[in-house]
Order: C-alpha cells, then sequence, then structure tokens
C-alpha cells in the first residue's frame, strides 16, 4: 500500500491530521509518524471524531523534513498537516527523481512550520488506535 492509498481511504484524507512524533530507523530502512486523524465510524455519535493512529514506512528511500519558515515557525504541538502525492512544482531542495521500481513518492505540508516533509518509500500502513 502507498500513502496515498491510505490518504484516499480515509474520509478526509490526512487534510487537518496532526502529527505528534517521527521515528526513523535507517538501518532498517523504517518511518513511523504518530498522528490524530478523522476517522469517525459508522456507529460514532461524534461526526469530528479524531483518533491516533500510526503510520508504518517501509524500504525508506528518503524522508526530508524542510526547515521551519516564516511566518509560522512554531513548533507548537499539534502539527497540522495536509498531504498529497502529486509532484511539487518547487521544493526548497531538489529530490531524488530516480527510484526504484514500485517506489512511491508522498509529501506533507506542515502548516505550524510553513515548511513540507516529503517521503518516498516502497510500503506504508496505518494502525488506527
Amino acid at each position: 500500500m502507498t500513502l496515498e492509498e491510505i490518504d484516499l481511504s480515509l474520509p478526509n484524507g490526512f487534510h487537518d491530521s496532526s502529527i505528534f512524533a517521527v521515528r526513523l530507523d535507517y538501518v532498517r530502512r523504517t518511518a513511523e509518524i504518530d498522528l490524530e486523524l478523522w476517522v469517525p465510524g459508522p456507529d460514532d455519535e461524534d461526526p469530528e471524531k479524531y483518533q491516533t493512529a500510526t503510520l508504518f514506512i517501509s524500504g525508506l528511500i528518503y524522508f526530508v523534513i524542510e526547515p521551519p519558515g516564516p511566518p509560522n515557525t512554531a513548533h507548537a504541538a499539534p502539527s497540522l498537516v495536509d498531504g498529497g502525492s502529486s509532484e511539487l512544482e518547487r521544493a526548497t531542495y531538489p529530490l531524488p527523481k530516480s527510484l526504484p521500481d514500485g517506489a512511491f513518492t508522498y509529501w506533507f505540508f506542515v502548516s505550524n512550520w510553513n515548511a513540507f516533509i516529503h517521503i518516498a518509500a516502497l510500503t506504508a500502513e496505518i494502525k488506527v488506535h
């Protein structure tokens, strides 16, 4: 599964999700992202119900966190994000274009930082807590 497929499986995608933690393991080539996202169930009384979840990314090729930029350089939690798989017209730093077969790319825009997180990997999965 890719991050785009996970995004499309969620009622609101990653839009207005909050990132709380990122763990990278370069030896195992994995990343874990703890976040809170909108995932109401069919029996939930609250249509705006947010739940915690963890994204598990494996076959990690790159994980680039841009430095925060003005005007919103606060690192306050939660870090509200949006995401997408389309190629950005302009990234702060050049990203590798040659990727292994089956690899995907994805970006998260962190509004508090006014900056992007860029990811390339082979697989992703999500576990809602």
